[in-house]
């Protein structure tokens, strides 16, 4: 509330009384008599008086500064529930011009009501083979900004189907935002967490009525056109089934050991280019029209030598420590595997008898920036049959801004999400005043 307080986004919030027969404005009366005066307080604190006129219902409305109110503190939250009520006093002094044992006035109150606006909640969601642990300085930069968020999805098992982590989502997130007491969210995801994220949207839009809205939809480095690097990934794991042998053909140097090593699970089959172009066109038709989309994707490769340098292109990858090789050696491997993103656009593994060829398809245009897993262009929803036509917010994360893969969940990018979810909020949220 603070934050938007001084961004201007929330005015104070207002009381309104309905009385009856508030003689606030009576004149003629024999002295030491008074009009009707009375004063009303919240939580001690003075807000003025009632106003009406004789014989009439009437309506006083007040501004109520959001630090005099008392609200449910967030970290108590139940999932599922709502929020238990906090009790605010309210209080009016009727009469107050008068001596207590010459009071002439009195009043019957119809009803009260109390309007704020303030920023829905965010839910963060993790990428494939990762948990809420994930995220770090996300909720670091929410907290500055004082705005609610849950980081609470640990999607199980962490690598799976989009297919089934959408129904986890449909499960979980309805009960997150009945714990916040509210009836819409945004949803910021991560990787693969961006496609469950968009599955979970198709299946509340099937819902009659929703069990709650999505205001927007931010996501981190997600290949929503795929990934090539799950390509040969998941190629890997098919020639390494039942083969006795698997050669490789067109990989450049490093490239073979690097498919050999990187361990498949279940969450790859479905960040394949292939499979992606099959979700794509079901899931595209089947997006809420009303939520709003923001996407960033990253290229990892800031100083733009072309080769992966510990500080500051490499930083975070994979814990930064090596996985099957010499600190050295592992630089060449993450450059490899760099290059072989932004010069790859396939790869197919064929059989013959015990041996199993698995073949690179060289991109022949220019290099495709990318986060060392996920290329730019995907991250930003290009060749999907529509996705980037969908989006409000598209941040190429490159140059002196480059991140990767890990490093896109920091302080800085952040704030900007922040931004965005405020103008999303503006437009499409609580915030939006008629």
């Amino acid at each position: 509330a603070q934050f938007l307080k001084q961004l201007g986004r929330l005015k104070d919030a207002k009381l309104t009384i309905c009385a009856w027969d508030v003689d606030d404005k009576a004149e003629d009366l024999p002295p030491p008599d008074k009009p009707e005066w009375d004063d009303v307080k919240i939580n001690g604190k003075p807000l003025g008086r009632l106003q009406g006129h004789n014989g009439e219902w009437s309506k006083t409305t007040f501004d109520v500064k959001i630090e005099d109110l008392l609200f449910p503190d967030p970290q108590n939250r139940t999932i599922g529930m709502r929020p238990d009520g906090v009790d605010n006093l309210l209080e009016i002094h009727v009469d107050v011009g008068n001596a207590q044992a010459d009071q002439l006035w009195c009043t019957t109150i119809k009803w009260v009501s109390l309007e704020f606006w303030c920023m829905s909640p965010t839910v963060f969601v993790h990428g494939n083979s990762q948990s809420s642990a994930w995220w770090v300085d996300f909720p670091v930069q929410f907290d500055f900004r004082y705005l609610l968020y849950d980081k609470s999805i640990n999607l199980d098992p962490s690598a799976t189907s989009i297919s089934n982590n959408g129904q986890q989502l449909l499960a979980e997130i309805p009960p997150i935002a009945e714990s916040f007491g509210v009836d819409a969210v945004h949803v910021v995801a991560h990787s693969k967490g961006g496609l469950d994220s968009r599955h979970f949207l198709a299946l509340l839009n099937k819902a009659t009525p929703p069990p709650t809205e999505v205001i927007s939809l931010t996501t981190l480095c997600t290949p929503h056109a795929g990934s090539v690097g799950a390509d040969l990934v998941f190629q890997m794991h098919l020639a390494k089934k039942n083969a006795l042998e698997v050669e490789f053909s067109g990989f450049p140097e490093l490239l073979d050991k690097i498919a050999e090593k990187m361990p498949f699970n279940q969450g790859h089959p479905d960040l394949t280019q292939a499979a992606a172009a099959d979700f794509n066109q079901t899931n595209l038709p089947r997006l809420p029209g009303d939520t709003l989309y923001g996407a960033f994707g990253a290229d990892l490769d800031r100083n733009g030598n072309g080769l992966v340098d510990l500080v500051p292109d490499g930083q975070g990858l994979f814990g930064e420590k090596p996985l099957f090789c010499p600190g050295n050696l592992w630089l060449k491997y993450l450059t490899a595997a760099y290059q072989a993103i932004g010069t790859s656009l396939t790869f197919k593994v064929a059989r013959v008898g015990g041996k199993a060829t698995l073949t690179r398809t060289p991109n022949l245009g220019p290099f495709l920036k990318n986060d060392i897993l996920v290329t730019v262009d995907s991250a930003l929803g290009k060749n999907t049959g529509g996705y980037d036509t969908r989006l409000g917010l598209a941040v190429p994360m490159v140059g002196a801004n480059s991140r990767n893969h890990e490093t896109i969940e920091d302080t800085d990018v952040a704030e900007t999400v922040t931004g965005w979810l405020t103008s999303c909020e503006l437009g499409n949220g609580d915030l939006k005043q008629e």
